[in-house]
C-alpha cells in the first residue's frame, strides 16, 4: 500500500507508478533478465550511499504510537471532565500505569504493540498472546471477523482480568477490542465506539460505513448528533467516499470488517490507530475516576457503547447466480435485484419501506411489532463473485425466519435465477 498525506493511492495511481517504474528500468537497460531474487544483494550504485537502514518500528513507529495514546488520553480526559488541567499520570512517561491491556496479534506483525508501545507506557501486558510473527498462523487466523480469533482475544482478556484486550489482523489495518466485561467490540460495536470518540471531538460529522450496518448503529450515531451514511461494501469504497465528502463533512470511515480510517490520520486504512485511540479512552476514564478504575465493575469501553441497540438476530446468505460457466453473471444478478425491489414494493401494504439512500442493491425496512421493533433485509451483488448476498436482521426472536419465508416464496414466484436453497423453507 502506498500513502501520502492526502490519503491512499488508488488502483489508477498504483498502475501509473508501476508503469513509470518499468519505463525507468527500460531507460537504464533493465528487463526481466536483470531482475533480482529477493535474497540477492543489489549491486552497488551511486544511489547506494543514500540508502540508510533504520529500526523503523522500534525507533520511529512505536514512539509515534506512544504519542498517539498520550494525546488521545489527554484530549479525552478534557472532554470527559471539562477540565484542561490534566492529571500528572497522563502527562507522565507512564500514562498507562496500573492498567492491564492484553494483545492477541494472531502471529501477525502487530505483536510489537504490546512490547514496544503499551509496556513502555506503563501497561501490564502479561497475558498477551501470539505476539511473534509466524506466517503459518499456528494458533488462529489473525482476523477480527473470525469467531476463533475473537474468542481467543476474549479468553486472554478475561484470564488476565484486563481492562481491555486488542485483536489485530495480519498487517494491523483491521482491529477489534474487548471490553473489561469480555464483550467483543467488533463490527457494529467497534464502529459505535469509534463514532462516540469522533463525534465528541467533531460534533455533527458524518460517519461513513459499508451497507450492512445495523439500524441500531444508525440510531446510536444520530443520538450523538452525527449523520450516518451507509455506502458500499469494500473498505476502499468507504474511505474514498469519505474523502470525497471532505474532512469538514466526514471524519470517520469504517467497514464492519474492522477496516477504518480517520481524517486526522491522513485517511489511512489503519486499524491499529483506532485501537490506540481506544487505549487512550481507557486511560482517560481511569484518570478521571481513579477509585472506580480499581473496581472489577470498571468497564470504560462497555460504557462507551452502552446505548447501542443491537439486533436479536443477524444472518447472511450467499446466493449463487445461476448462469452458464464463463458467461457474464452481472445482467442476471441485476435482474434478481430488480425482482427483489418489486417484492419489497409489493409488501408496502405490510409496512415494508425501501430505503431512499442506498448505494448498492436494495435495502428494505421491515416493521416487527407495536413497540418499535424493526428489522431489515438487503440484497446486493458480490463485489467479485457470481453471487448475490442477502443480509437480514431482526429485533425479534424468529423475525428473520418470517422475512426469509416471505422473500423466498415471492422470489420463487418471480423465477429469479438465484440459488435459494440456503434459505429456510
Amino acid at each position: 500500500k502506498f500513502f501520502t498525506n492526502a490519503g491512499g493511492a488508488s488502483k489508477q495511481d498504483i498502475k501509473a507508478l508501476v508503469t513509470r517504474a518499468s519505463e525507468v528500468a527500460n531507460e537504464y537497460g533493465m528487463d526481466e533478465s536483470t531482475c533480482f531474487d529477493a535474497d540477492t544483494p543489489l549491486p552497488e550504485t551511486s544511489a547506494s550511499a543514500a540508502v540508510d537502514s533504520v529500526p523503523l518500528v522500534k525507533e520511529y513507529y512505536a514512539k509515534h504510537c506512544q504519542e498517539v495514546v498520550r494525546n488521545a488520553a489527554m484530549n479525552r480526559y478534557e472532554a470527559l471532565t471539562g477540565s484542561a488541567k490534566v492529571p500528572a499520570i497522563l502527562s507522565s512517561s507512564k500514562p498507562l500505569e496500573n492498567l492491564r491491556i492484553v494483545v492477541d496479534a494472531g502471529n501477525g506483525c502487530g505483536g510489537f504493540l504490546a512490547s514496544e508501545v503499551l509496556a513502555p507506557l506503563g501497561a501490564d501486558v502479561n497475558g498477551s498472546a501470539y505476539l511473534d510473527p509466524d506466517g503459518n498462523f499456528p494458533n488462529h487466523i489473525p482476523n477480527p471477523e473470525d469467531e476463533t480469533a475473537m474468542a481467543s482475544a476474549v479468553a486472554i482478556t478475561k484470564a488476565a482480568s484486563a481492562h481491555m484486550g486488542i485483536c489485530l489482523d495480519t498487517d494491523c489495518d483491521r482491529s477489534a477490542v474487548v471490553a473489561r466485561s469480555g464483550a467483543a467490540l467488533n463490527r457494529n460495536r467497534l464502529i459505535a465506539a469509534m463514532s462516540a470518540l469522533v463525534l465528541s471531538a467533531h460534533p455533527g460529522t458524518a460517519v461513513m460505513t459499508d451497507s450492512v450496518t445495523s439500524n441500531g448503529l444508525r440510531d446510536f450515531i444520530e443520538s450523538l448528533g452525527g449523520r450516518h451514511v451507509r455506502y458500499k461494501r469494500g473498505y476502499k469504497n468507504v474511505i474514498d467516499k469519505g474523502v470525497e465528502l471532505g474532512s469538514g463533512a466526514c471524519q470517520l470511515m469504517m467497514e464492519t470488517s474492522g477496516h477504518g480510517a480517520l481524517a486526522e490520520n491522513f485517511y489511512l486504512d489503519d486499524g491499529l490507530f483506532m485501537a490506540l485511540l481506544l487505549v487512550g479512552e481507557v486511560a482517560a476514564r481511569a484518570a478521571a475516576n481513579p477509585d472506580a478504575a480499581n473496581s472489577a465493575d470498571f468497564d470504560p469501553l462497555g460504557e462507551l457503547v452502552a446505548n447501542l441497540r443491537e439486533p436479536v438476530e443477524s444472518v447472511e446468505y450467499r446466493l449463487g447466480i445461476q448462469v452458464e460457466p464463463g458467461s457474464d453473471f452481472r445482467p442476471v444478478g441485476e435482474a434478481a435485484l430488480e425482482s427483489f425491489k418489486e417484492v419489497c414494493a409489493d409488501m408496502a401494504s405490510s409496512g415494508w419501506v425501501l430505503e431512499d439512500e442506498n448505494y448498492e442493491g436494495y435495502r428494505v425496512r421491515i416493521p416487527e411489532g407495536d413497540d418499535g421493533e424493526e428489522g431489515w433485509a438487503l440484497l446486493r451483488m458480490s463485489l467479485h463473485d457470481p453471487l448475490c448476498v442477502l443480509n437480514v436482521e431482526s429485533d425479534k426472536v424468529g423475525g428473520h425466519e418470517t422475512t426469509l419465508q416471505i422473500l423466498k416464496s415471492a422470489l420463487l414466484e418471480k423465477q429469479v435465477a438465484l440459488d435459494l436453497s440456503a434459505l429456510s423453507s
